[in-house]
């Protein structure tokens, strides 16, 4: 008789299911070489994937690899080998769903806050820049301002001496 232990947990089912082909007495049948298929009970509009499904046996055990549900829930998966059927509960997965959506929110609203920090920051840049642009101005003007005061002293001074002189 088959007996399924199936251990699941994390994002996209972390613990992957394992199948152990028991017999009665709960001791694992080394020689067993069964191909061992799981599907959800009952499937609403999930989608059950494995990398390999059905999988083969080997000394008596059925490791699965790659195995997902798409959408949040508590489901039980049931599995077929030599031709008997039996349901193990696959939980945990509803509770992963929720706090990889509270993550993504938190994710989210710190990529608005980055984008919105990001363009006060260019703003910001923008503003500097036009400072910068205009103080070189004004520090051009200044220069060309006192080039011309002294100019204009040295043309004072030049007429005071010729009306000195007359």
């Amino acid at each position: 008789m088959l007996f399924p232990k199936v251990t699941v947990g994390g994002a996209a089912v972390a613990r992957q299911p394992v199948v152990t082909v028991q017999d009665a007495s709960g001791a694992t049948v080394t020689t067993d070489a069964s191909a061992v298929k799981l599907v959800i009970t009952d499937p609403g509009r999930e989608t059950f994937t494995c990398m390999t499904n059905p999988k083969t046996a080997h000394h008596g055990v059925a490791t699965f690899t790659g195995c997902n549900i798409d959408r949040p829930g508590t489901y039980t998966l049931t599995l077929t080998a030599n031709g008997k059927s039996q349901s193990a509960p696959l939980e945990g997965r509803g509770k992963q769903f929720a706090e990889a959506e509270r993550r993504m929110a938190r994710l989210d609203a710190l990529l608005i806050d980055l984008q919105s920090t990001f363009q006060t920051v260019l703003d910001q840049k923008e503003f500097l820049e036009r400072v910068v642009e205009t103080a070189g101005n004004l520090a051009l003007q200044t220069m060309q301002a006192e080039a011309a005061i002294a100019t204009l002293r040295e043309a004072g001074d030049a007429a005071k001496g010729k009306r000195a002189q007359a």
